[in-house]
């Protein structure tokens, strides 16, 4: 998505996500079992899921006093105000990169004369989620079931995405040996990721009530519209293959002109 922003794409790209994944990763795994152990490992989902919006603030007051309160309150606000930041970025890139590619409308494609951001396509999406969010507040949700249930729903989509992602490199190295990168870069990595993510992706549909906080029904109903975006897309995608050749084959152009 930022290739086009990158003046060495290859390296920098490449470097950049092995830095984060190593720093999240890290990050992540040692505030979770800091979280979980100040819990109780017993009560941990007990109490986590009796007050989910308040429990790390409670937690911060318990240890650290009102001064801790004051430091995490802001830290938390921004954080998720950069979190959502992201995830509208991300999509615009996303919606953007395809109307060049010619999957989305043209008019979504126009960079900003100026700037030259992705204008119109961040318009949309901000339009979608807002309409999207205010449905939701419309059949008596609350903002803390629409934070927890869609981002426990997103990050299962995020790890299905990435598992599909790896799956996908690992078959086109496998048709492809003609790379001058090692079998362990191409071959090896991809397919420890895929299934390493796989096991991440049933553990999150297994465990999804813990997960989202909803009820069976919501879930199931908010897996199956993933699904169904996933099935639509590939039903277009092989649609495009069979009547728009040219198109299909323009579909992720920054990696193919490399």
């Amino acid at each position: 998505m930022y290739r086009e922003e990158a003046r060495q794409p290859h390296k920098t790209i490449p470097r950049a996500t092995y830095l984060v994944v190593i720093f999240i990763g890290l990050f992540y795994t040692l505030t979770s079992w800091v979280y979980i152990n100040a819990l109780g490992v017993d009560n941990a989902v007990r109490v986590a899921a009796a007050d989910p919006a308040n429990t790390f603030i409670t937690l911060a007051r318990q240890y650290g006093g009102k001064l801790l309160v004051d430091i995490v309150n802001p830290l938390l606000l921004t954080s998720v105000f950069a979190a959502h930041l992201s995830i509208q970025n991300v999509t615009t890139r996303y919606v953007y990169s395809l109307s060049v590619d010619g999957i989305f409308p043209k008019f979504l494609s126009v960079a900003h004369s100026k700037h030259r951001s992705p204008h119109r396509s961040s318009v949309l999406v901000s339009l979608i989620y807002l309409v999207g969010t205010a449905v939701l507040f419309a059949t008596g949700m609350t903002a803390v079931q629409i934070y927890s249930q869609y981002a426990g729903l997103a990050q299962l989509g995020i790890t299905v995405a990435m598992a599909l992602t790896s799956l996908a490199a690992f078959v086109y190295f496998l048709k492809n040996k003609k790379s001058d990168r090692s079998k362990f870069v191409t071959i090896v990595c991809p397919l420890l990721a895929f299934l390493a993510l796989c096991t991440l992706g049933y553990l999150g549909v297994t465990n999804l009530s813990t997960l989202t906080g909803a009820s069976d029904l919501a879930n199931w109903l908010m897996v199956g519209g993933m699904v169904s975006v996933w099935v639509v897309g590939c039903a277009y995608a092989l649609w495009l293959k069979k009547n728009r050749p040219m198109t299909y084959r323009k579909i992720g152009r920054n990696v193919i002109s490399d």
